[in-house]
């Protein structure tokens, strides 16, 4: 009789007791004699043993489990009879921790297979993959993203804690450890700027397999209770073979913000916000992270394809984002965020320059100081700002006229850039 039979044997009688004497019993062993947490041998009782269950564990803690069953079942005269001396000895010089540990999750970290869908990435997860991505720090409880927290007074300081609800991290822990937890989704976001190195995800298309790069933080997005029942059933019993779906993105703290407040409302998006999700340059995403990070920009960045402006708006979403296109070069998600960052301030600037002007700052003189700054002070963003702010205060003491009399395009937009550096210049030597 191959250990297969023998274990569904062993299984099927002990699972007829009347009690769970035997097997609380048989548990105890293997904790005290090898080290393997109680929760892995009662899932043997609890699981289905077809042909994952044993794909999935290793013969020789099988070998133990039926060496301490046949003990406790005081059938102990028949082990060496079915069981080799050999394979005995060979059993009982099993590590678990050491087996345990062999597979910690360190970053770079490939996942495989992946489906990307637009700029998310959608994958399986295991418990034990999601337990010791939690373990190895790598996932991470990001306040500035989550719907709350609880707030914990010490001696002398008051310090943030997740606010969490036990009851129910423990019947998802339950429901893991017997296997009846239904399939579900688990967002992450790999948060920019944080990888070492270039971009946090990086895809291959060929393979369709992602790479988490090193230094990356993954911050939980929605699911923490499931990921907090994941580690406390991996440690109880690290055989357990259930897999999440996954979703990961690579939001700014804005955007993940946004994201959380809008998937906790159930609220659906709008057209102006799909239409802007369906925008993939390097541009769009500098400008969606704006856009994104207060009320301000969703006030002063117009979305559509309409040429009207409103009094309220500076630019719209599309003409902003080409103008981003053309003047700057953006490689990475990291570099997206930076730039982002530090647009941010000088589309401010530049619509308070727009409220002082006497009569109609179009959307072609918007671009062309885009592009002045493009050029000129990339990287010296406070003096751009002070520019600005010298602009202002020219014009409301001096006549200057803005007004652009050409219908086509192409000459607006080279009158505007005219326009705009005779304008930082007439600011600059009056300032020397």
């Amino acid at each position: 009789m191959d250990k297969r039979d023998m274990l569904k044997n062993v299984v099927h009688e002990l699972r007829n007791q009347n009690t769970d004497e035997m097997i609380n019993k048989i548990s105890a062993n293997m904790n005290e004699l090898y080290k393997i947490p109680e929760g892995v041998t009662k899932s043997f009782v609890i699981r289905e043993l077809d042909n994952n269950f044993f794909d999935n564990t290793d013969i020789r803690v099988i070998t133990l489990f039926l060496m301490e069953a046949f003990k406790v079942l005081g059938r102990g005269e028949f082990i060496n009879k079915y069981i080799p001396i050999g394979e005995q000895q060979e059993a009982k010089q099993y590590d678990f921790i050491a087996y345990k540990e062999r597979d910690s999750i360190k970053l770079p970290y490939e996942i495989s297979p992946v489906v990307k869908i637009n700029e998310l990435y959608s994958c399986a997860l295991t418990v034990k993959q999601i337990a010791e991505l939690l373990n190895s720090g790598i996932l991470n409880y990001n306040f500035e993203i989550q719907r709350e927290a609880k707030l914990e007074t010490r001696i002398d300081e008051v310090v943030k804690k997740p606010t969490i609800n036990k009851v129910n991290i423990k019947e998802i822990e339950q429901h893991l450890l017997n296997d009846t937890l239904k399939e579900s989704t688990l967002y992450f976001n790999a948060a920019p700027m944080t990888s070492e190195i270039g971009d946090e995800i990086i895809y291959n298309n060929d393979t369709n397999t992602i790479l988490l790069t090193k230094g990356t933080r993954i911050d939980i997005l929605d699911g923490f209770h499931r990921v907090l029942a994941c580690q406390e059933a991996y440690r109880l019993n690290p055989t357990i073979d259930f897999e999440f779906n996954v979703i990961f993105s690579n939001f700014s703290t804005s955007e993940a913000t946004r994201w959380q407040a809008q998937h906790s409302k159930a609220t659906p998006w709008s057209q102006n916000r799909i239409a802007e999700m369906q925008q993939e340059s390097r541009g769009a995403k500098v400008v969606k992270t704006i856009k994104d990070s207060d009320y301000e920009f969703s006030r002063i960045i117009y979305t559509g394809k309409s040429k009207n402006e409103s009094n309220s708006s500076l630019i719209t979403f599309n003409n902003l984002k080409d103008a981003v296109d053309k003047n700057f070069e953006i490689k990475t998600r990291h570099q997206e965020v930076e730039l982002a960052e530090r647009l941010s301030d000088v589309i401010l600037e530049i619509n308070d320059l727009k409220h002082t002007v006497k009569g109609r700052f179009s959307q072609v003189l918007v671009v062309s100081t885009l592009e002045y700054y493009a050029k000129f002070y990339q990287g010296r963003e406070d003096e751009f700002k002070n520019l600005l702010k010298n602009a202002r205060e020219y014009i409301s003491k001096n006549d200057y006229d803005f007004t652009i009399k050409t219908t086509s395009k192409k000459n607006q937009q080279k009158i505007a850039n005219e326009k705009v550096k005779e304008l930082f210049e007439l600011v600059s030597n009056g300032r020397n």
